[in-house]
This record gives C-alpha cells, sequence and structure tokens, in this order.
C-alpha cells in the first residue's frame, strides 16, 4: 500500500467536509494516524474521529466527552464485508487499513472538498423544535 504523505493527512483534515457514514469516518481517522503501516489504538482514533467531525462521537448529555462505544462501534462495522472491509483488528490488537481501505481513504481525499459533515448529533427536543419551525414557514405566506 502506498502511503499517504503528511502534507496529504494534514490538508485531508483542513479540507474535509462530507456526508459520509460514520464507520467511513473513522476508516478516515484510521488512515489520517498512519493505519496504513501501524496498527492504531481505538483511543487514538476516537480523538481523531471527534476532530475530523465535532460533536459525532460525543456524548448526548457531555458534549465534551468523546464515546469511546459509539467509536468502537463504527471500527467494527468497518470491518464488515457489507460496509466494504475497509478494516481489520480488533479494540485489544488496534485497527489497520485493508487495501479497499487505503483506496478508499485516497479516493474519499480527491472528493472531499464537495461535501460537508454532519457535525453532531440532534436530540429528540430539537428535532421536533425543528419540524414545527418548518411546519410554520410552510404556512406563512412570507
Amino acid at each position: 500500500m502506498v502511503a499517504p504523505t503528511q502534507q496529504t493527512r494534514n490538508s485531508a483534515l483542513i479540507k474535509m467536509k462530507s456526508n459520509l457514514k460514520t464507520y467511513e469516518i473513522v476508516t478516515l481517522a484510521v488512515a489520517l494516524l498512519g493505519g496504513d503501516a501501524n496498527v492504531i489504538d481505538t483511543e487514538d482514533i476516537a480523538i481523531k474521529a471527534n476532530k475530523i467531525a465535532p460533536g459525532l462521537f460525543t456524548w448526548r448529555k457531555y458534549k465534551d466527552q468523546v464515546s469511546y462505544d459509539h467509536v468502537r462501534r463504527q471500527l467494527i462495522d468497518a470491518t464488515k464485508v457489507e460496509n466494504g472491509s475497509y478494516l481489520f483488528g480488533s479494540v485489544k490488537r488496534g485497527w489497520q487499513l485493508t487495501e479497499k481501505g487505503m483506496g478508499f481513504y485516497q479516493k474519499e481525499i480527491i472528493s472531499i472538498e464537495s461535501k460537508s459533515f454532519r457535525t453532531s448529533r440532534i436530540d429528540n427536543k430539537e428535532r421536533m423544535r425543528l419540524r414545527l419551525e418548518r411546519e410554520r414557514m410552510k404556512g406563512s405566506k412570507a
């Protein structure tokens, strides 16, 4: 596999604006941490994933805390065949990119500028408020 350069990794963090699935975001985090050649720890991936998509991997009640369990589940999802088999590894051993994962990473770096990330989870109260506001606006003459 061809390792991404440090410049590519840094520019990827700056430019990442994408509607990727959460398991794809953790795959990118593994790639940015050097998972093409090294085994990467789950905790390091959790911190990097939260930097890539701030708020997406945090607890609902304590927004400043990264949810290790959420990241772990997404890492496991990234190993599944139906999700592309981008990663292999485990919580105990750490995680690495597969060849498919490296291909995904390289493809995303090329197309990443035209997309935008979800920035955080929306709780039910906020979802209801947004729905009511949308209905109010649709009903307005303006």
